[in-house]
């Protein structure tokens, strides 16, 4: 658990939000597990939720590791077919990247079975506060500070079955929560560029 918040934290390029998705599901699990076992007494259902929970921690424990090993899996595989281009380097990605979709679909199945919604959350603004080129936030500036957003959108209700649609409806419902200027085409000028490459 160290090892994962500590990539999380980190300017790395380590897997995030489908590993820590995956450990949130074993905590709440481990949590019921707790509470089955010190309610034999007085809850009937007990032990079937105790059955339940310990499936679904022991799951959701394999999902942070396959999450994890899809990713820099695929890290490693963008690395290998650098010199290709065209359908001959997509004909080397796609396996790889299509973990990177199964594996995170799967963590949402697991937390739908939980009941759990998912919910999308559109962030904006908070490399202005702390971009990756600077070891330490943007505090200083308190006549125009940088200004960051955050906006919570309704339930995305997914269908479980296909990865591709339900991955794209989820990034739809977070880019309509983003400002329109995120929606516009833009390249990026080279100050742009540095703020995203981490400080020495």
């Amino acid at each position: 658990m160290a090892a994962l918040l500590d990539g999380l934290a980190s300017d790395r390029p380590v897997p995030a939000s489908g590993s820590a998705a995956a450990a949130v599901i074993a905590i709440a699990s481990s949590l019921l597990e707790k509470v089955a076992r010190l309610s034999t007494a007085k809850w009937s259902s007990a032990d079937a939720a105790l059955e339940e929970a310990q499936a679904l921690r022991v799951r959701a424990e394999e999902l942070v590791e396959a999450d994890a090993n899809a990713y820099m899996s695929y890290v490693d595989t963008r690395r290998s077919a650098k010199a290709l281009r065209g359908k001959d380097r997509e004909r080397a990605v796609a396996q790889a990247r299509a973990a990177t979709i199964d594996v995170p679909l799967a963590i949402a199945r697991l937390a739908a079975e939980t009941g759990a919604p998912v919910i999308p959350i559109g962030v904006w603004g908070t490399e202005k506060v702390w971009p990756r080129s600077s070891k330490v936030p943007n505090i200083a500036n308190l006549q125009h500070p940088p200004r960051v957003t955050v906006r919570v959108g309704r339930a995305v209700e997914l269908g479980l079955e296909d990865a591709v649609a339900d991955t794209t409806a989820l990034m739809s419902a977070i880019t309509d929560l983003l400002p329109a200027e995120s929606r516009v085409e833009h390249l990026p000028t080279k100050e742009e560029l540095d703020r995203t490459r981490p400080s020495a």
